[in-house]
């Protein structure tokens, strides 16, 4: 098992790591997440009569993710409380604020995807692959790669609150 497990570290470790760092943007962060993965992977063994195991760390990776956000966001409370208007010049809080709530949005309508379709958007987005290399890695054809990541941002869109544009040019 340790031999297996060393290879399957090798073969993710990055994949791991770039899926952690696009969402914390803290290398540091990034860097602690990603072995916390692994060490999770290693105490819970892989079956791979269960799943793959790229879902497998891959679920693991969006759990400790999960735990990181509502750490961040206990500290981000309790320091927002003990503010007492002692602020610089030029701090835009409000702007802070509104960009944050933003990405707050999005990273919770992205947690309500289903699994698969928060995989074609993660590997469409995050990735930037094509949908032929979305299809080939989660087993899909082309075009059912392509009908995930539709459905998927069609429904980002309802859970944002972002008008369907009408492509019909009739009057």
């Amino acid at each position: 098992m340790p031999e297996n497990f060393e290879r399957l570290y090798d073969e993710y470790y990055d994949k791991i790591y770039v899926y952690i760092a696009r969402r914390v943007n803290n290398r540091h962060d990034a860097q602690d997440l990603t072995a916390d993965v692994f060490l999770k992977a290693f105490a819970n063994p892989y079956n791979p009569q269960l799943a793959q195991f790229s879902a497998y760390i891959y679920t693991i990776a969006s759990n400790v993710l999960k735990n990181h956000y509502r750490t961040v966001a206990n500290r981000a409370a309790v320091t927002a409380g003990e503010l007492d208007g002692d602020l610089p010049d030029g701090t835009d809080i409000l702007g802070d604020l509104i960009t944050g709530e933003e990405y707050e949005k999005l990273k919770d309508a992205l947690a309500e995807l289903p699994e698969r379709q928060y995989e074609a958007v993660y590997r469409r987005y995050y990735l930037d692959e094509n949908f032929k290399e979305i299809g080939a890695a989660m087993r899909v054809s082309e075009s059912n790669a392509r009908k995930l990541h539709f459905v998927a941002i069609k429904k980002l869109k309802k859970l944002l609150n972002i008008p369907e544009r009408n492509n019909d040019s009739r009057v």
